[in-house]
């Protein structure tokens, strides 16, 4: 939880269904362990920029021990997150944290 990121961040409340959805994504790929797994550099350190989005999601493809459930989830999570803007990326993140 980084509410420092947030508010560096300009603190922005986008509050759509989309960014919702994203919200719920994020919900998914913790529920799978508490953390963010591959999709860790974005949720977990709100690294919400294109190229940690891209990194996350080439560490997806290269992981063969976690379960195809798991990996699918968190690049259905990193994807949503890949096409919004940084403010609703980092909306999305301060939903999940009920920052907003």
């Amino acid at each position: 939880m980084c509410k420092t990121c947030y508010i560096a961040g300009g603190a922005p409340k986008i509050l759509t269904e989309r960014t919702k959805a994203a919200a719920a994504l994020v919900t998914e790929v913790y529920d799978w362990g508490g953390l963010g797994g591959n999709a860790q550099t974005v949720i977990d350190d709100w690294n919400v920029d294109n190229q940690s989005i891209n990194h996350c999601l080439t560490k997806i493809e290269e992981d063969k021990k976690s379960p195809p459930e798991r990996l699918q989830k968190e690049e259905d999570c990193l994807e949503a997150l890949r096409d919004m803007t940084l403010d609703e990326r980092l909306s999305t993140l301060a939903i999940h944290h009920e920052f907003i």
